[in-house]
């Protein structure tokens, strides 16, 4: 119901600002009945206390009460223009970027949008940010002995969100006819001056080597200007335009690691950066990433000054956005470390592609990152990656890591293999990952626990010292008989038909946790440590095929088939047939190892890259109609695979047998 108006609405919304509470200063204009100019005044009253208090405006909550009290042409150009404003002189859009915004808010309105923008620019109420110094080289700064400006700008590096860079030359610092180049950022004087001098303060209260540092801060003219170390590179973006392929997410991470550095040494000294981006990361020639542009900075718990400084909307958390005057907080950096991420493995802005939909994501209290980000994300990263980025990018900064320091240790953590201890994983995850981790140590003590396994059982199992007396002679007697090539490959034989029948008598003995176990033994009594020569290794690999072909086929009798070790030993099996040279049976075998891979470990494991790409040689050696696709993935395999993989992939690619 609609109440008159008991004294003037503008009032009423200014007090309702006073007492901090905006939400009842929407609703006391929607309840209050008054006229068009009331309205009118209303509506610019609450767009003026909300910019004082660095609030958002919301155009649809404005258009929706001018709706309720009859729509009249006055109120809908004053909530336009108070958009506007908003858009441009805040949010620092470009005029007609605003525009597209307020057309996606609220369509049925364009024509009067593109009418009050218009209107707006010819009355002045918004004034677009124009270059200073359009002519270059142009000197600026202090007045200098011999009356020249001590910096001399030379070219236009980037756009900052309080003032614009430069590479310049600094005659104080030069050296004789040296000239010395830095990096200046010019700060225009729209701030008091405590504000103006707060960068300065802040950059150098930090001292890392991936931070840029400032060398000097002085005050010419209209004009406070930065010098920071010029650092020959690029930012970040360009970096990865540049790059001829996208980065993998082992990749992506470490270009992050010494980033998230860099923040623990600023957050240690209470300073929150609030602007991290890629235009604000460099990447010298050494490839090791440095943050700049504290411009944003803010000792932590200290308020923003200024609505202006709500930094880049693709990488700020959503508190960010819509509480201005909230204090600083590390979770905003950790956000935007998260987005950063994401933004190298997917090529995606985490909040939007552009500004239109960023305020929109921004403002719908969405789950973070959006879904797209979300379903490409979990194309290319495991599922361990994936939850370290969503946890750093969750909506709720209380569901957030809470230190950039406990980020950056799950990255490292995942980068080497181990578990996350959030995630509690089961014991066949933790052992998966000790295996990533430690392949040598792994196989090293399973050798060691499978002699000591096997001597135990086999001592059980006999119950005789004569026995075990009896099986060391015969091997004893098998190596002094080994004299020829042709004699050892017998012996060997007969050793793997000692293990096999002791794997068949034993109860226990069956595809398990220690798979591993019984795969190195199956490998040193078959590999060339024994046989010497690779003359007859065909063959061995047919022994090796059959043992383990027979193991699955038992496990899967047993209604085993889709327990962890059966898989194992499957995906064992399948990359055997392919050293076995039978590439159909391999990719029949290895396509049902893949399926599972991919659902446990995830597309962009090592070990399913690795199954996948033995199996597109299998294809290509066939040459089956899917053999040209698997070409092709096979021209691209990442470098870091496993030397007889990476021997595999180039006979299978210059078309001759193994």
């Amino acid at each position: 119901m609609i109440v008159s108006a008991p004294s003037s609405l503008d009032m009423q919304v200014r007090r309702a600002h006073e007492e901090g509470d905006e939400a009842a200063a929407i609703a006391v204009m929607r309840r209050t009945s008054v006229g068009p100019q009331m309205l009118e005044s209303a509506i610019l009253e609450d767009a003026r206390c909300r910019m004082e208090r660095e609030l958002p405006i919301s155009v649809r909550d404005y258009l929706d009460i001018v709706e309720l009290h009859g729509g009249d042409r006055v109120c809908v150009d004053a909530a336009l223009n108070a958009a506007l404003i908003y858009l441009v002189e805040i949010l620092g859009c470009e005029i007609d970027n605003a525009v597209d915004v307020l057309e996606s808010i609220a369509p049925e309105r364009a024509d009067e949008i593109h009418t009050a923008a218009l209107l707006c620019e010819l009355d002045g109420s918004i004034r677009q940010k124009r270059t200073r110094y359009p002519d270059l080289p142009y000197e600026i700064g202090p007045l200098l002995t011999d009356g020249r400006r001590r910096y001399e700008l030379q070219r236009r590096l980037g756009k900052g969100a309080q003032g614009e860079v430069f590479e310049a030359y600094d005659r104080l610092l030069a050296d004789g006819d040296s000239a010395v180049r830095v990096a200046v950022k010019v700060i225009g004087t729209l701030r008091d001056e405590g504000n103006l001098l707060q960068e300065a303060r802040h950059a150098r209260s930090v001292c890392h080597t991936n931070i840029v540092p400032l060398l000097d801060v002085t005050q010419a003219d209209d004009d406070v200007i930065l010098a920071y170390e010029l650092i020959d590179g690029k930012p970040l973006d360009d970096w990865v335009h540049d790059k001829p392929d996208a980065l993998s997410p082992r990749q992506a991470v470490a270009v992050v690691l010494p980033i998230a550095d860099a923040m623990q040494a600023a957050h240690a000294s209470r300073i929150v950066h609030l602007d991290l981006k890629p235009s604000n990361i460099i990447i010298p020639a050494d490839g090791i990433p440095r943050v700049t542009d504290f411009g944003l900075a803010r000792v932590r718990g200290e308020a923003a000054r200024n609505y202006s400084e709500c930094g880049a909307l693709a990488f700020i958390p959503p508190e960010q956005y819509k509480n201005g005057v909230a204090t600083a907080s590390l979770r905003m950096d950790v956000y935007a470390l998260g987005g950063i991420v994401a933004w190298l493995i997917t090529g995606m802005l985490p909040n939007g592609d552009d500004i239109v939909r960023a305020i929109h994501f921004l403002d719908a209290d969405a789950e973070l990152p959006r879904p797209e980000v979300r379903e490409r994300l979990r194309s290319r990263c495991d599922d361990t990656l994936v939850a370290i980025i969503e946890r750093a990018m969750h909506p709720n900064a209380d569901k957030r890591y809470q230190s950039v320091e406990a980020f950056a240790a799950d990255l490292r953590r995942w980068i080497e293999a181990r578990p996350i201890r959030w995630q509690r994983p089961s014991a066949a995850r933790r052992a998966l990952l000790f295996v990533k981790r430690r392949p040598v140590t792994a196989i090293a003590t399973l050798v060691g626990a499978a002699t000591i396994l096997v001597m135990t059982a086999t001592t059980a199992r006999l119950g005789a010292a004569r026995q075990r007396d009896q099986m060391v002679h015969e091997l004893a007697m098998a190596e002094e008989r080994a004299t020829s090539q042709a004699a050892r490959l017998e012996e060997v034989r007969r050793r793997v038909q000692l293990m096999v029948n002791f794997v068949r008598s034993s109860n226990d003995m069956r595809p398990s946790a220690d798979w591993l176990t019984t795969v190195t033994v199956l490998e040193s009594l078959t590999g060339p440590t024994v046989f010497g020569t690779a003359v007859d290794g065909g063959t061995l690999w047919d022994d090796r095929v059959s043992i383990v072909s027979e193991l699955v086929a038992e496990a899967r009798a047993r209604g085993e088939g889709d327990t962890l070790s059966a898989r194992l030993w499957e995906n064992a099996l399948g990359l055997w047939l392919y050293r076995a040279d039978r590439f159909e049976e391999a990719v029949s075998v290895l396509d049902r190892s893949i399926a599972w891979l991919q659902r446990t470990a995830g597309a962009a494991d090592p070990w399913t890259q690795m199954t996948t790409t033995i199996r597109d040689c299998a294809t290509v050696r066939l040459g089956t109609p899917e053999a040209p696709a698997a070409r092709a993935r096979l021209a691209v395999v990442p470098a870091d695979i496993p030397p007889w993989v990476s021997d595999a992939v180039a006979t299978t690619l210059a078309g001759t047998g193994e």
